[in-house]
């Protein structure tokens, strides 16, 4: 935000707080957990205190989908860490389901996001959540703009609020994965954004939004060893 012109850095001061994985309430719901009056992680796994007595799941059955697929547990920018942690490192299916979709034909791949972005009722959970959808005037908010409604009068401008939004936060996205757990749908957003994310280190080389606080990144600076924009088209699967 700071390259952005949003915050003066020396006016915030950072906490780093480590945790451990999130439960997401909808697979412990799903998982059967009843009566439930405490929860611990305990390494891998979660153990559940309920009516019904102990019950140990996997952390990978019932944490958040950004946890189990969360690209770094430290802090890079802090001005106080307030304990230490081990760094565990990016986790080896972060891009599984990425390129799930990139190996999809692109029919069903059209079919897929056809499907997922129709449940979408335009209530903007996804943009307000986002720490990097920052604007302070949204074009979807401007009454001037044939697509500030709420309702879709097609499925074009269904798609198009999506797509737009993915494009505008290219290169800022942080993927942590706020924009789908906020959906009240169900839409899988983070994918898309995920698909920029990947695009991007492999044209680019690694880059990870939020871990420094200059506000350079891949799409705000020219360099002589950057990909041709055919090159970047002929070389990266569609999603």
């Amino acid at each position: 935000m700071r390259g952005e012109n949003r915050l003066e850095r020396e006016a915030v001061y950072v906490l780093g707080i480590p945790t451990g994985d999130m439960l997401d309430p909808e697979k412990v719901r799903r998982a059967g957990i009843r009566g439930l009056k405490d929860a611990k992680q305990r390494g891998a796994e979660f153990v559940f205190d309920t009516a019904d007595g102990e019950k140990v799941l996997p952390r990978e059955v019932v944490a958040l989908e950004k946890c189990i697929t969360c690209k770094s547990n430290t802090h890079r920018i802090h001005d106080e860490l307030l304990a230490d942690i081990k760094d565990k490192g990016e986790s080896p299916v972060r891009f599984k389901q990425v390129e799930e979709l990139e190996a999809m034909a692109p029919a069903d791949r059209f079919a897929f996001w056809q499907k997922e972005l129709s449940r979408c009722i335009r209530c903007n959970a996804c943009r307000n959540i986002c720490p990097v959808c920052s604007c302070v005037k949204c074009v979807f908010d401007n009454p001037a703009n044939p697509v500030s409604g709420k309702a879709n009068s097609e499925t074009f401008e269904e798609k198009m609020f999506h797509i737009i939004r993915a494009f505008h936060v290219a290169g800022r996205c942080t993927d942590c994965g706020e924009c789908s757990r906020a959906c009240p749908q169900g839409i899988p957003l983070h994918l898309l954004n995920r698909k920029f994310i990947k695009d991007i280190n492999r044209a680019y080389g690694p880059f990870a939004a939020g871990t420094d606080d200059s506000g350079m990144t891949p799409l705000t600076e020219f360099t002589e060893t950057d990909p041709e924009p055919s090159e970047v088209v002929a070389s990266g699967g569609g999603q």
